[in-house]
């Protein structure tokens, strides 16, 4: 049942973030829409989408409103109303208790003339007055005459009149826009809005890919970062076609229709103008009609917008992906080889940019090292070897084994459950409440983590326990009790006798020099116990490296949209560069990856060659005691002492290359089967107890040096795999990663 919700809820993310990404794409569209349509003064509008800037003027001196608090004279006004609320948490807010909006036509003046405009759509606004009056907060936004206006409307002619007026409720191809910011900050403002919908739509595809990893039980990290870099891209590249294409066809079908209505206002106008020329020379020629002024100079500039419109347009067909999208029927635009302006593109605003970029950068920066630590351990866990309690040596080991109680101990108590257990760990929390929200705030802790040992399985033959301090070591575990008392909660988690566990920790010598035993040792090695299994672990661990990685992801898109925004690089193009953020994030990490288990695999190498170093110098050591006996018992067996004195001066610290090492070994255990040869002969030789105990601990070492050559040929075959698969071997051949020559023991 938790996979089918898993799966249906990767799903909806998924669908989700197709969705808002979608948005993003559409407030884009949107501003394109503004920067395609150039300014017009008013003497110069035609029926259709228009973009004016001016002020406001009543139509007549007593055509105005006056607003409800401070009773000023206004052509427009929204009266906001607001209730103080306390919710159940003791929280206050602002409830909207009425939100009214009143206006009347006015008239857009500009240097050229006036226009009608039906304010039919909620402005963008200032705040221009609030007081509060007991728990009510009293707002209002209102456009006084002479108010400086940015307007992107629709002009329509007046029914039976020769002017136009201007209204944001016909359709048409652009956003209905009224505003006291002026067009630049609007433009801004949409970018900005795109960006946060692009920001949205990644975060939700990132986590309905962590969603899908999850209910399939994933933990491959660079399967998990391909598939969600190739989902993010492929829908922001989906995407942004579809609007590239629509956008370019609109854009295009919009200025033929302008441009054939310019025409036919020309030849009303002028019937002496010759429609056939490019628009530059129709310029011209306008320039130089004999026509009134005032004719002429509408005329003048209703031909100088048609070539702003076809110098933006011109620009937007430049563009990869849309120059793709150019129909073969259409023609291009014809542009001005001077155009008549400077076109300022779409920019961030400061703090937009600084949002962006710092909030992506102090996000990747937090989430980033974080995801790499797990992502660090769930490698190591896959390159240790999983071993027994009898195959552990020194250093980091993986072991597997049952908890049980060391002799001499007596099992602990449970404080919650009551039942015996060997370690637990006992915490009090308290709800307490902060802010808007709730947390349990810890209050007590009993950390009783007494040593246990494990053993081998049941069906292993074979022997020995291996002690463990849990003491600072991270509990992964889930056999815990949990108990709520009012607002605290009571929480055991313990580690029963006969408990499988999975140990992660540095296996050091006893004091004692006895024994190994698993203990806290340098802080950058792991130290985990847990009752999952190896692969359960590593999916929990991979988890989190996942949810890392995507928090890092969602940052490191902020900085690229921040960054392209500022530079005004807004567009299709730009938004797929910034969408091969988890491209560059999975090539680099995939170098990371395979730089630090290749130089993981060679320092066990290293490691196990300095272990069985270590064993052979121990029984080395022993050679002159063995010697000592023998030559009491055995006088007369001058052969075999001889070659007991030659095998002790052969162990000479600088002589244990690998291939000598391996020639030693073979001599000594020639020389071993001798000795017991010898041994059963004699019996009072084999009675001795000072032998039987040299003959143990020669036998001891000789398992403990069987276990290390074992994990000394294990560690090269590794390492010689790994770096000959592709693309390991590239990595290893750029980074001087030479092969390592096995040696048969």
């Amino acid at each position: 049942m938790k996979r089918i919700v898993g799966l249906c809820l990767a799903i909806a993310l998924l669908g989700m973030g197709y969705w808002v990404t979608g948005l993003g794409y559409e407030r884009l569209t949107q501003f394109r829409q503004i920067e395609r349509l150039p300014s017009v003064p008013v003497h110069a509008v035609l029926p259709g989408e228009v973009n004016l800037q001016g002020q406001a003027e009543p139509i007549t001196p007593d055509q105005v409103l006056v607003t409800p608090d401070t009773e000023r004279e206004v052509v427009y006004y929204r009266y906001h109303i607001e209730r103080e609320v306390v919710d159940s948490d003791g929280d206050r807010r602002w409830q909207t208790v009425s939100d009214t909006i009143e206006y009347t036509p006015f008239l857009l003046r500009d240097a050229t003339g006036a226009v009608l405009i039906e304010p039919d759509v909620r402005a963008s606004l200032p705040q221009t007055h609030r007081r509060h009056e007991g728990d009510r907060r009293y707002t209002e936004y209102s456009i006084f005459p002479g108010a400086d206006l940015f307007v992107l409307g629709y002009a329509v002619p007046l029914s039976g009149q020769d002017s136009l007026q201007v209204s944001f409720t016909e359709p048409g191809s652009y956003t209905p826009l009224l505003s006291a910011y002026g067009e630049s900050r609007e433009r801004s403002t949409m970018a900005a809005t795109s960006v946060a919908f692009i920001l949205l739509g990644v975060a939700a595809l990132a986590a309905g890919v962590f969603a899908l990893v999850w209910v399939l039980q994933w933990h491959k990290t660079l399967m998990f970062v391909f598939l969600m870099a190739l989902v993010v891209f492929v829908t922001l590249f989906s995407r942004g076609m579809q609007m590239a294409k629509a956008d370019v066809e609109d854009a295009l079908s919009r200025l033929q229709a302008h441009e054939q209505q310019v025409l036919q206002l020309l030849r009303d106008q002028l019937p002496a103008i010759d429609a056939r020329l490019d628009w530059t020379q129709l310029a011209r020629q306008v320039s130089d009609a004999n026509v009134p002024v005032d004719r002429a100079d509408r005329l003048a500039a209703v031909v100088d917008h048609v070539l702003l419109r076809q110098a933006r347009v011109a620009d937007l067909i430049q563009l990869w992906p849309e120059r793709r999208f150019v129909p073969a029927d259409m023609s291009a635009p014809e542009v001005s080889p001077q155009p008549p302006e400077v076109f300022r593109p779409t920019r961030l605003s400061v703090w937009h940019t600084l949002m962006f970029i710092l909030g992506g950068l102090l996000t990747a920066g937090l989430a980033l090292p974080f995801s790499l630590r797990r992502i660090k351990l769930k490698r190591l866990m896959e390159n240790l070897p999983t071993t027994h309690v009898a195959g552990v040596v020194f250093g980091l080991n993986e072991i597997q084994g049952r908890a049980v109680l060391p002799d001499g101990m007596t099992a602990l108590t449970g404080p919650l459950s009551g039942e015996p257990c060997l370690s637990y760990r006992f915490t009090i929390e308290e709800q307490r409440k902060s802010g808007k929200s709730t947390k349990w705030v810890e209050i007590y802790r009993d950390h009783t983590e007494q040593p246990f040992e494990l053993a081998p399985d049941e069906a292993d033959p074979k022997q020995g326990r291996l002690r463990v301090y849990p003491s600072q070591a991270e509990f992964v575990v889930q056999d815990r009790v949990v108990k709520k008392q009012g607002k605290q909660r009571h929480t055991e988690i313990r580690i029963r006798p006969d408990t499988p566990l999975y140990v992660l920790g540095p296996v050091d010598v006893s004091e004692e020099g006895s024994a190994l035993e698993v203990r806290h040792g340098d802080q950058d090695q792991p130290f985990i116990v847990t009752d999952l299994s190896e692969g359960e672990l590593m999916v929990r661990k991979a988890a989190q490296a996942f949810a890392g990685f995507c928090v890092a992801l969602i940052g490191g898109v902020a900085v690229a949209l921040g960054l392209a925004g500022q530079s005004g690089q807004f567009g299709v193009l730009p938004y797929l560069w910034c969408a091969a953020v988890p491209l560059v994030y999975w090539g680099v990490l995939v170098l990371i990856l395979m730089y630090n288990d290749l130089v993981f695999l060679r320092q066990r190498i290293q490691l196990t060659d300095a272990n069985v170093n270590v064993a052979l110098k121990k029984r080395a050591n022993l050679l002159p005691m063995l010697e000592s006996v023998t030559q009491m018992y055995l006088a007369h067996e001058k052969e075999l002492q001889a070659r007991i004195v030659a095998l002790r001066q052969q162990w000479q610290p600088d002589a244990w290359t690998a291939q000598a090492r391996a020639e030693l070994i073979a001599q000594e255990h020639q020389l071993h089967d001798t000795l017991l040869v010898r041994f059963e002969a004699y019996p009072e030789l084999k009675a001795d107890a000072s032998v039987r105990a040299l003959m143990h601990q020669l036998a001891r070492l000789e398992d403990d040096i069987a276990h290390m050559r074992i994990g000394y040929t294990q560690a090269i075959e590794q390492y010689n795999t790994r770096r000959g698969q592709l693309p390991d071997i590239l990595v290893a051949s750029l980074t001087g990663f030479a092969p390592a020559d096995p040696i048969k023991f």
